[in-house]
């Protein structure tokens, strides 16, 4: 068997290139053939994941929420796309949670050895792919807002402090949501989306799951720290359950964020990709 593993260096708080000796020693135990490649960039990246189709049974990806959901872009919807093994390297590690990796190394290394998977949904906003979530308005841009150099010191700390300062500048946006012959209209701080169930380090959708080919809208009610303490209570907030939908946001400049990065901005329709990828895991 063939595995292309690659590695982003720039999440997270570690130094990643540290902990390749041990990643490619155990790996090159477990595959014939192992090639591992640091991008340049996130193009390059890409490109480098499209053409594995048909020429690696894994690809390992080691990063944060953003080197996977470069991975998950380049191989929806391909032929023969490798099964995607995940090393996290991320500040929160959200997207390793919903896809039942776990953060030690060792753990996720054990997990690739192992050899199970499952396929999981991937979610579209506007023709962008996502894999655990999209969400606009308050705290959603925390992850691209907060600078490289703060996240690789602080680590969950400097996501931390910025949802602080967020939740005590009062934000409200109207969202038009329409699924399923019945639209909902209201007044929010944020719009959350799930196809999992964790995000900014928390299970906030404890019964959702990536594999039952539907997504969750929560639409949050205004109220105190922006609505944020509407989800400690599971209280003020509207839960949606569809494959697909449209909302209006035309109130805000903001862009959506998918997977912790910048997305479109403005009206979106969402739809979900049932099975889309395959991924080790211990779920």
């Amino acid at each position: 068997m063939n595995c292309l593993l690659l590695y982003s260096n720039d999440s997270g708080n570690k130094d990643f290139y540290s902990l390749l000796p041990e990643i490619q020693n155990r790996l090159s135990k477990h595959y014939d053939v192992l090639d591992v490649v640091c991008p340049k960039s996130k193009e390059e990246a890409f490109s480098l994941i499209e053409s594995s189709c048909g020429h690696y049974h894994s690809l390992v990806v080691a990063g944060g929420d953003g080197t996977f959901n470069n991975a998950i872009s380049a191989l929806v919807g391909k032929k023969d796309a490798p099964i995607i093994g995940y090393i996290n390297n991320g500040t929160m590690g959200d997207c390793g949670k919903n896809f039942g990796v776990n953060s030690k190394l060792s753990k996720a290394l054990e997990i690739i050895e192992k050899g199970n998977f499952k396929e999981f949904d991937i979610g579209e906003c506007n023709g962008h792919y996502f894999s655990y979530m999209a969400a606009i308005g308050c705290f959603s841009d925390i992850s691209y807002i907060v600078p490289r150099g703060v996240k690789k010191k602080f680590g969950k700390l400097a996501y931390y402090k910025e949802a602080i300062v967020q939740a005590f500048h009062k934000q409200n946006i109207t969202v038009e949501v329409n699924v399923d012959s019945k639209t909902y209209k209201m007044k929010t701080p944020f719009l959350l989306i799930m196809n999992g169930k964790n995000v900014g380090g928390f299970p906030v959708n404890s019964k959702g799951n990536s594999h039952d080919g539907k997504m969750e809208v929560f639409i949050t009610k205004p109220g105190l720290f922006n609505g944020l303490i509407h989800y400690f209570f599971h209280l003020g907030v509207t839960k949606i359950s569809s494959s697909s939908f449209t909302i209006k946001a035309s109130d805000t400049d903001m862009p959506w964020c998918l997977d912790g990065e910048i997305g479109p901005f403005g009206d979106a329709s969402f739809m979900t990709h049932p099975a889309a990828i395959r991924v080790f895991t211990k779920l």
